[in-house]
């Protein structure tokens, strides 16, 4: 139990802490286990932007190109001398363009505007799969559409703002892990994923007296899957074990995000130099992470929905002058005061049936994550 030392297949190497975390040191003697490889990319783009304005109406547009070449050379399934221990480069175009303009109606309204669209090169793992020199044969731009609008409102001491927008992204490529019928691990690399996110956002901001101060937001959101999605299953060896996986996602909720939040947070300045705050924030419309093995017939039960959570921090900062320029900030903050135990996320989508042990309504055959306890920081800056 010697954090000191890595243990290995044949015994115990020791090894000091220092040079664990030494990200430089070589590696060439050190055991490989299940794959070895470099990932090469390169880049080159090229941006340009316009923009007008005239006080009360701002407009722009902009644009950009890039190339994105990728490289993988492997030195743990192909021997040195194998022509195939590396790739050749597989250089894939992309580029965006994006448009906006706001119109202030007078001082205190003002409207606005955005939408643009992305074509995304992909990322290393969708290029080449299955950990090794293999191109994916569905290699194509993940597209990204945009919109949004919305309303500013600013009467001083009182400032709010309201965003409406809409997402879709679509063609991603994502690899999943599985079980397999055999019990053992693998994963599932899975094309043509989309999702359409839509909902809106409320902002606001209000000084009630030069002591207090209240900053609030909404947001409600609906994210979903659109289509269902293809692609094959391997185990842990790389062996097919199903080469035409359908995963039924068309309707599902889109999870591992919160899609109703709200925050309220109060700051009061009883003296110069000292702030006091409170924050209070709430999750809720909490789903689970996509399971490829919850999504594999056409009757899923669609995501899992957690338990919502509220969550009440408190922090305070005092700065002190030291002549002239010097400044000592310093912070302490605390996080979750009451505790609270609370599902942050779930890896899997089991629904609870007649009898099954559950916490708060959700089956404990899931995997889950809980979120972070009671916590505690302080920090100290020092300007000059």
């Amino acid at each position: 139990n010697n954090p000191n030392h890595t243990v290995r297949q044949n015994g115990v190497v020791d090894s000091d802490f220092s040079s664990i975390l030494n990200v430089f040191k070589s590696i060439d003697d050190e055991e490989k286990i299940d794959y070895y490889n470099d990932g090469l990319v390169r880049w080159a783009g090229a941006f340009g932007q316009v923009e007008y304005t005239d006080g009360v109406v701002s407009a722009f547009v902009q644009g950009g190109i890039s190339n994105q070449g990728f490289k993988r050379i492997d030195y743990f399934t192909y021997l040195d001398s194998d022509p195939l221990q590396e790739t050749d480069w597989e250089n894939i175009l992309g580029g965006n363009i994006k448009g906006g303009a706001n119109f202030n109606i007078n001082e205190a309204n003002n409207v606005f505007f955005n939408g643009g669209y992305y074509s995304k090169q992909p990322l290393f793992d969708a290029v080449y799969i299955n950990f090794v020199n293999e191109l994916n044969p569905d290699l194509t731009n993940e597209k990204i559409l945009g919109l949004e609008m919305g309303y500013g409102l600013n009467l001083g001491d009182f400032r709010a703002k309201v965003n409406l927008y809409r997402t879709s992204w679509k063609d991603r490529f994502v690899s999943i892990g599985i079980e397999t019928p055999t019990g053992d691990e693998g994963n599932a690399n899975i094309n043509g994923v989309e999702q359409v996110h839509k909902g809106i956002e409320i902002e606001a901001d209000y000084r009630a007296s030069d002591v207090v101060q209240f900053r609030g937001m909404i947001s409600l959101g609906d994210w979903e899957y659109a289509g269902n999605a293809t692609g094959q299953a391997l185990d842990d060896d790389r062996n097919v074990i199903d080469p035409d996986v359908t995963l039924f996602l068309d309707g599902v909720k889109v999870g591992d995000a919160a899609q109703f939040t709200t925050n309220l947070e109060m700051i009061v300045r009883p003296i110069e130099d000292l702030k006091i705050s409170a924050n209070l924030y709430n999750a809720s419309r909490l789903y689970a992470f996509l399971n490829a093995e919850d999504f594999d017939s056409a009757d899923n039960q669609g995501s899992l929905r957690l338990p919502s959570y509220t969550l009440f921090d408190l922090g305070a900062y005092y700065t002190f002058g030291l002549g002239g320029s010097n400044k000592l900030s310093i912070a302490a903050n605390v996080n979750n005061l009451f505790d609270t135990e609370y599902i942050a996320e779930s890896l899997t989508n089991t629904f609870a049936g007649q009898g099954d042990d559950v916490f708060r309504g959700i089956s404990t055959d899931n995997k889950v994550f809980f979120g972070f306890g009671r916590t505690f920081n302080v920090s100290a800056r020092y300007s000059f």
